[in-house]
């Protein structure tokens, strides 16, 4: 009996001793992970320029904290100034940047604290995935979040996604632990992280929230299905109280939740088809994927994550339903709401960690069994080479270009624009700028060209002002993002412009100087020539935001004689998108509450980028009367006429000559 027990003994002890040998040795491995995600997070953080969402999130935080409050909380706030002011998320983050510009307005420190929380992500993945799988399947999955493309990206932009996904890995640990101990500390800590994660992101109280909710339950039908009557009770009696301390807490967000919900169109649909619920399934597959943005390593995690969901199923592990539910949830309540915004992966980033646990849970389990199925390619299936190979393939990712929607924002490098144009400009000169949603000189161009300190003429080419700038400026200088259109079109547009002007390539744009004594110094056949190369009537290629047929519509309509001509409405501008496309991505209701408001430039702003986009709808043109009419400018019969050309109601004009429009 006492050998036994000394049997015993020594075996359990020995079983110790290996945990601790593993445990220290894993500790050494996350401590290099730290190492290596912090260089890969900091070393380039600051050499790219700001984008037009961090630079809204910049400009916003350089205003007083009061105000910040008053506007993003609604609270005594003018109309004006929350429109001013205004931004999709809470103001955690506006703070933090905030206290950055005291002392500091580089790319670097402003996008410090959001690298930071990547980095901090990488330990906190370890805890919870152990928790969760094993500390194998943990190590595994925080080397992956280390190198991960689209975690990396999302670490260095002045946004608020990389510390949603953070205090959203910290709030499930929480969660899990306190369900455990059941200790009003933990419970605390669980509040916490969840304010704060609200606080931080609307996506924490849409998405984390529920999925939390859903884990909770899970607990609970465990405990209950356990029969521990006690544990039940103290589970749902934590819970329950957490959950209404973070509702109180978020009651001063609902003013301007409501407020998003509706700039968004932002409501439950009415259910998705099989394609929607394929595309979630993608969304997830994607979001895991060490290539970014390809579709055939996405395929092959979604079989991992099938095959993995499948063991969890089969195994009815409780922390394994945790995961599943953490990584699916998200796609469930996107999948029943519906909004005009495109929806980002950021926006369920936080949800990578684990659903990349889940994936290589599949992974293993796969592993396993070709290794008893085919015992003569036990190297080849190996755990460690098909784990290896992932790696190197996100090693790969993080250099490799990708779509925006995969892989962070492109960052079109505006700031090397400015300063390379206010070097040589003269009064004469003025940038136009042509880019896809006029970001660029409503938020970034202001913004560098304040960081410079010059007050140098910039203006976008649809602006309702573009027409007298042209007329008072001889010396016109074209910034071109290029991020909305194919590599191959950009060449090609850059190598017809240079025939006629200076071009210099910068990141996802290009800097033109036309020649003063050529064509391409006429605005018009700037455009003009422009539009044959890289918006082509009748192209195969959509472009979400023809910005130079918008342009030239703007030329035209405001400066090319009192009529618009019949050949610009049906040929140069003819057929781009259906007209439908109009009342989805620039919408009438906007339009119209800018003219109602007496905002007469903004609607006209509207207006006309409705017409590039639908040019055969003769109502924009009877809405661009009635904004004529509002302003005092004329009665608007141009468009009027215009109008009724397109409604067969009066014969064409004569073909449009651009003598004038020079």
């Amino acid at each position: 009996m006492n050998s036994r027990t000394t049997t015993g003994e020594q075996t359990s002890s020995v079983e110790r001793m290996r945990g601790m040998a593993s445990t220290s040795h894993h500790r050494i491995w996350i401590a290099i992970l730290i190492v290596v995600g912090a260089a890969i997070r900091l070393v380039s953080l600051g050499s790219k320029s700001l984008w037009f969402d961090e630079i809204i999130s910049v400009n916003i935080a350089s205003h007083s904290i009061e105000e910040i409050f008053r506007t993003r909380l609604r609270i005594g706030s003018s109309s004006n100034a929350t429109d001013h002011l205004y931004t999709n998320n809470p103001p955690i983050h506006l703070i933090l940047l905030h206290v950055i510009q005291f002392f500091t307005n580089s790319e670097f420190f402003l996008r410090l604290p959001f690298a930071l929380a990547g980095i901090a992500t990488i330990p906190v993945t370890y805890l919870v995935v152990k928790r969760l799988f094993n500390p194998g399947i943990a190590l595994a999955c925080t080397v992956l979040v280390t190198v991960s493309p689209i975690h990396v990206a999302y670490s260095q932009e002045a946004r608020p996604t990389s510390i949603l996904v953070l205090l959203s890995l910290l709030s499930l640990h929480s969660l899990l632990v306190a369900a455990e101990s059941g200790r009003a500390t933990h419970w605390a800590s669980f509040v916490a992280f969840c304010v704060l994660n609200v606080w931080t992101s609307y996506f924490a109280l849409v998405l984390v929230m529920p999925t939390l909710c859903v884990i909770a339950s899970v607990l609970l039908l465990n405990s209950w299905k356990a029969d521990e009557s006690v544990g039940f009770r103290h589970l749902l009696t934590g819970f329950t109280i957490s959950g209404i301390l973070v509702g109180i807490s978020a009651l001063p967000l609902v003013p301007d939740i409501l407020a998003t919900s509706e700039m968004n169109d932002a409501a439950v649909g009415t259910g998705g088809s099989l394609t929607s619920i394929w595309y979630s399934v993608l969304r997830v597959a994607l979001l895991s994927s060490p290539i970014p943005g390809s579709l055939l390593f996405a395929l092959l995690i979604t079989s991992m994550l099938i095959a993995s969901v499948i063991g969890i199923i089969r195994s009815r592990s409780i922390h394994g339903s945790i995961a599943v539910a953490w990584t699916i949830m998200p796609m469930v309540v996107l999948f029943v709401v519906d909004s005009n915004h495109d929806l980002s992966l950021r926006y369920i980033l936080f949800a990578l960690p684990i659903a990349v646990a889940v994936a290589l849970n599949g992974l293993f389990s796969f592993s396993r069994y070709l290794r008893r199925r085919l015992p003569q390619f036990r190297i080849l299936t190996s755990q460690e080479l098909l784990l290896g190979s992932i790696i190197v393939l996100s090693i790969v990712g993080l250099t490799t270009p990708a779509p925006s929607s995969a892989a962070g924002p492109k960052k079109p490098d505006w700031a090397a624009i400015v300063r390379d144009y206010i070097a040589v400009a003269t009064p004469e000169s003025c940038l136009i700028m042509i880019d896809g949603r006029a970001h660029a000189t409503n938020n970034v161009i202001p913004y560098y060209l304040n960081h410079f300190d010059s007050d140098a003429c910039a203006i976008d080419a649809r602006d309702p002002g573009f027409f007298a700038v042209v007329r008072t400026h001889s010396d016109l200088w074209w910034a071109i993002g290029t991020q909305f259109y194919p590599n191959g079109e950009v060449l090609t547009l850059q190598s017809t412009l240079s025939q006629n002007a200076t071009v210099v390539s910068y990141d996802l744009a290009l800097l033109v100087h036309p020649i003063v004594d050529g064509d391409l110094h006429q605005p018009a056949h700037f455009l003009q020539e422009a539009i044959t190369v890289i918006e082509p009537a009748g192209s195969t290629v959509e472009v979400d935001q023809p910005s130079f047929r918008q342009s030239l519509a703007n030329l035209i309509l405001r400066g090319c004689g009192t009529a618009a001509p019949q050949q610009t409405i049906n040929s140069l501008l003819d057929g781009y998108y259906p007209y439908e496309r109009a009342d989805i991505h620039l919408t009438w209701d906007r339009a119209e509450k800018r003219l109602a408001r007496g905002d007469i430039d903004g609607a006209t702003e509207l207006a006309v980028r409705m017409v590039a986009i639908s040019p055969g709808n003769p109502e924009i043109y009877r809405f661009l009367a009635e904004i004529e009419v509002a302003s005092g400018r004329s009665n608007g019969e141009p468009y009027l006429w215009a109008a009724s050309i397109l409604s067969g109601d009066a014969p064409p004009a004569e073909s449009l000559s651009f003598a004038g429009c020079s």
